[in-house]
């Protein structure tokens, strides 16, 4: 079996038994092969695993909130140095290093089923969607055409679209038209 296709078959097992925790470590081990397939020369794995974030944060705007823009970064949130964070840097520090190297999110962060995004008192709170939104983007990286999940899962958009995942590795022009992504 494929490695991403594995990583995002557990992760969809996780998320069906109420596991979060292990389905975010399971997507971003997904996203840092991703990225290191897609810039193999770049040797800082921070800067990868941003630059992919950052790469389908319209994507993962447009799935976690409906919302879209160009703009980059579309949403960023204060910290204590003056500057903003954008949505690449908070998910890279509070959740793929919070959970590979120190074995749970970040304090600063929680997950809930609302499509949100929160800052208040430095904290930040995402929408689990984003668990689906990365997912998304990592079957679509180009990169990730020859990956395959070990059987067909079908997603069901509020727009009563379905789409079988396995359809749409690789294939962002086309995903983003599946599920009007493309559409002012």
């Amino acid at each position: 079996m494929s490695t991403v296709g594995c990583r995002l078959d557990e992760a969809i097992q996780k998320i069906s038994a109420g596991d979060l925790e292990s389905a975010l470590i399971q997507v971003s081990i997904a996203i840092d092969v991703s990225s290191k397939r897609k810039w193999p020369k770049q040797k800082k794995v921070g800067e990868r695993y941003k630059n992919f974030i950052r790469e389908h944060e319209s994507l993962i705007y447009f799935m976690s909130l409906g919302i879209k823009g160009d703009t980059k970064p579309l949403v960023s949130f204060p910290n204590p140095n003056g500057d903003r964070y954008d949505i690449a840097h908070v998910y890279y520090k509070a959740v793929r290093n919070g959970l590979l190297h120190d074995g749970k999110i970040s304090d600063n962060l929680s997950v809930v089923d609302e499509n949100v995004l929160i800052y208040k008192d430095g904290k930040i709170t995402i929408s689990k969607m984003i668990l689906m939104a990365l997912m998304l983007a990592v079957i679509c990286e180009p990169v990730n055409c020859n990956e395959r999940l070990s059987k067909n899962y079908t997603v069901t958009f509020t727009n009563d679209i379905d789409i079988n995942l396995n359809d749409f590795w690789g294939k962002r022009e086309l995903l983003y038209q599946k599920i009007g992504h493309d559409k002012a």
